[in-house]
């Protein structure tokens, strides 16, 4: 009990941190998502689920700036790794390519997106057009098995790349972002309910203390 509860205390601390970060999807406790679904094919039982619900698009004016309605993630380069978020804060670098705050590369359908200049259009299905010249589309992928996702840090993840697959029909917003989808009172009331668990945990660990101090009073008196 303690140590579910400490785990809950943890997934809602990593939410709170994450409130500001744009595209994140908070975890919610096993304890409040329970269903059929929650258990995977080797009988596992997780501790939390991605709420994948959308977050709210904020309009932010900013050619870079772009936003997933609906279904998707960004596929974003690092070396030879890809990862995956919703986050669509994006900077022009030096040598023209799109890419994240952190430097990692976002991707087209046919590799690394990079535009001239800033006079550059991203159409609702991702096509980037910049000076009547077709920049390519921007890739949005889809899991099938969100299990897959595996959180990295930020709203980030990875995946085995055979488990990711393009969205058919995306969805993009220019010149917006999508916020969090974290709630704080939401997140409040998670971690008061892991503080009541972490109580009970303690009654219950002082009640057997108590039952154990009894017993081996009882069976001492009667040794003597």
């Amino acid at each position: 009990m303690l140590s579910g509860a400490s785990r809950r205390m943890d997934t809602a601390a990593d939410n709170i941190a994450n409130m500001t970060t744009p595209g994140f999807k908070s975890h919610v406790a096993f304890s409040a998502y329970v269903d059929s679904n929650s258990i995977d094919e080797s009988g596992a039982v997780p501790t939390s689920s991605l709420d994948m619900s959308d977050g709210k698009l904020v309009h932010t004016g900013n050619a870079l700036d772009m936003a997933i309605s609906g279904d998707g993630f960004f596929v974003v380069r690092s070396d030879d790794k890809m990862f995956y978020t919703r986050d669509g804060q994006f900077k022009r670098s030096d040598d023209g390519h799109i890419v994240t705050e952190s430097g990692m590369i976002l991707q087209t359908t046919a590799g690394d997106a990079s535009v001239e200049t800033g006079a550059f259009t991203v159409s609702g299905d991702g096509r980037i057009n910049e000076l009547d010249k077709d920049l390519g589309q921007v890739a949005l992928v889809t899991f099938r098995d969100p299990a897959a996702l595996q959180p990295v840090s930020g709203g980030y993840f990875t995946a085995p790349a055979d488990s990711a697959e393009i969205v058919s029909a995306p969805r993009l917003v220019q010149g917006a972002v999508e916020q969090s989808n974290t709630s704080d009172a939401t997140q409040m009331l998670a971690l008061m309910g892991a503080l009541r668990g972490a109580e009970s945990g303690q009654h219950i660990i002082q009640v057997y203390d108590d039952l154990l101090q009894q017993a081996a009073g009882v069976f001492g008196a009667r040794q003597a």
